[in-house]
This record gives structure tokens, sequence and C-alpha cells, in this order.
């Protein structure tokens, strides 16, 4: 079989040595020619992942300074395992105290070059792609692997904030749905609704742009079950985006069929979320979709100026040319 260099490469790092390894690598369990495999597969990825007994993230070859922090968060973690015990978690305190005893020898040029391994490891190519966002939420344990040391995602996380390294933006809400303490105490706990890990992933990256909103919905709490959202690699973008909006807009279960009155870019639909409802009713009016338009108009999420013009626009359709002009420069 013919793999990637990348696939390569983790292979190579992840092979024990003297007994045989069980691993399922999406990219060659998954024929990514055939749409329909990709989307019965894209169905069966968060059983995959929290099933396995352990997720493995595997951020690429190691350089010097990814080794020199890899090798300090590996410490951390054998020294933690002293202080650990059932009935008691380690406090904030003394994961400080842990962690300068780890460092206590370090000078400064040192700890510079742990901060710039860690922020190295962050801008690795695995943070931006949107597929790891199922694996990182549905593990029950995730390691993090750089070459050939490897340590728990929930030490990898907890060592940013001991290094007092504030993420970027896309990088945040990937740490907060670690395993881990992080998990349970982020905004993941409280509300994973589709629209808010559309606002939290909108910067991450897919090949097919279909995925940044497939990916989304097994680990979603409103779309994961419902058959109106399906990953179906026959949709074009412009029809995955719509019924996206539909279901946005709980217009998902009407009886009768909203025809398409937009063909959104993947940036504009991602641009319009936080005033979703009024950009449709912008080009329902300019569409004369006039079932889409009274479906919005009685919302509460609806500019108000943009009621009046739609209700105006209502009103004239029929009035012949000179009622649609004057629509039109309301």
């Amino acid at each position: 079989m013919t793999v990637t260099k990348n696939a390569y490469l983790a292979l190579r790092d992840l092979r024990y040595q003297e007994k045989d390894r069980i691993l399922w690598i999406d990219a060659l369990c998954i024929n990514q020619n055939d749409n329909k495999e990709r989307g019965e597969q894209v169905q069966q990825m968060g059983s995959i992942y929290s099933e396995a007994e352990r997720v493995i993230i595997w951020l690429g070859e190691a350089t010097y300074d990814t080794d020199y922090v890899m090798h300090y968060m590996e410490q951390l973690e054998k020294e933690s395992t002293k202080h650990a015990s059932n009935d008691q978690k380690i406090s904030d305190k003394q994961w400080v105290n842990i962690w300068s005893a780890v460092v206590h020898n370090l000078i400064a040029d040192q700890r510079d070059l742990l901060i710039e391994g860690l922020r190295s490891l962050l801008r690795r190519n695995w943070f931006k792609r949107v597929w790891i966002l199922q694996e990182v939420a549905n593990a029950r344990v995730a390691e993090i692997v750089c070459g050939g040391k490897s340590v728990s995602a929930s030490i990898f996380a907890l060592t940013l904030s001991l290094l007092e390294i504030t993420p970027d933006p896309h990088c945040q809400p990937i740490l907060d749905i670690m395993p881990g303490p992080l998990r349970n105490s982020s905004w993941w706990a409280k509300k994973r609704d589709l629209y808010t890990l559309l606002v939290k992933f909108c910067g991450s990256e897919a090949t097919d742009p279909r995925d940044s909103i497939y990916a989304l919905l097994g680990i979603s709490s409103d779309a994961c079950d419902t058959d109106f959202l399906r990953a179906n690699y026959k949709k074009n973008l412009q029809d995955v985006i719509f019924d996206t909006t539909l279901f946005l807009l709980n217009f998902n279960k009407l009886n009768s069929p909203i025809y398409r009155s937009f063909d959104w870019t993947l940036p504009e639909f991602l641009g319009n979320l936080d005033f979703l409802a009024t950009e449709v009713l912008k080009s329902a009016v300019d569409t004369e979709n006039e079932v889409l338009v009274r479906l919005l108009i009685v919302r509460d999420d609806v500019d108000v100026n943009m009621k009046l013009d739609a209700v105006m626009g209502t009103k004239a359709q029929g009035g012949g040319e000179a009622a649609a002009g004057e629509r039109r420069c309301a």
C-alpha cells in the first residue's frame, strides 16, 4: 500500500519495536475517492474515537525546541504521579510547585526555549485541521506524540498555563475539549450546539469545504442525531450551507420545502453567523422568496429595519414594475 509522507513518518514513530500494535488511521482506513464510503465513515467516526482505548495525536517530527519542551512535559507527568491520590485531585498550587521543582535548574534562556518549543507545537498543521476535532472531542484518553516523546493531552494543555502562554484563538477551543480537567470546566461542558461549534472553530481548515460543517455534526449536541443534516458528498457546497442555515434557524422540520435564496461561499456563511436570520431575510427579499420572508419577519432575532423593508417589499409584490422599484429603493 502506498502512503503519504506524513502517514509514513507517523507509522515510523508510533510502531512498537518488539510487538504488534493495532492502529486505526483515517488516512489509510477511508477511501477518500469514494463519496459513498466517505459519507458512511463520517457517521461512524464518533464511535470509533469514543470506543478507542486511546487516541494518539501525532504532531509530526521533532525539532530541537519541541524535543526540549516535550522532555520537560514528560518529567512533569512523571513527577505528578507521585502526588496523585485516588480520592483527591492535584490542586492548582500543587501543579505550580511540581512544575517549579521540575524546571528549577533552568536558566532564563532555557525557560525561553520551553516557551518557544510549546509555541512551535501549537503552530503545527494538526491544530488547523477541522477533522481533528472528532478525535479530540470523542477521546476518553488522548496522548500527544511528537517524534519519540509523548505526554497525556491533559499535561500538554496544563503546561500552557504553567508557562503562561496564551494560545491563538483557533487553538484555545481545541485545548478546551481535550480529555482532562479543562474539558469539564470549559464552555464544552455547557454549550456545544452546532452554532457554537461553527463560531468556535470557524478558523479550522479542510480540503473539502463541506467538511467544515460535516466534521462538526457528530460532536454537536443538537445536530448529531438528526436526519436533516447528514454527511452527503453528492450535495454541492451551496446546498450544504443552505441546509445548515435552515437547521440553525429551526426551519428543518417544516412540512413544505424551502427553496434556496442565496449562494453563499463558506467564508460568507461563517461571516453571517452573528446576524444569520437578518442576512437570510435580505437574500429572501432580493430573490422574492415570499415563503422565507414570511417565516423570518416574525422572528425576534431579525433587525427591525430589515423587517420593515421586507414587509414593504411583500406588500408591493404584484404591483407591477413601479411597486418593485419602490421596494428596492426602500
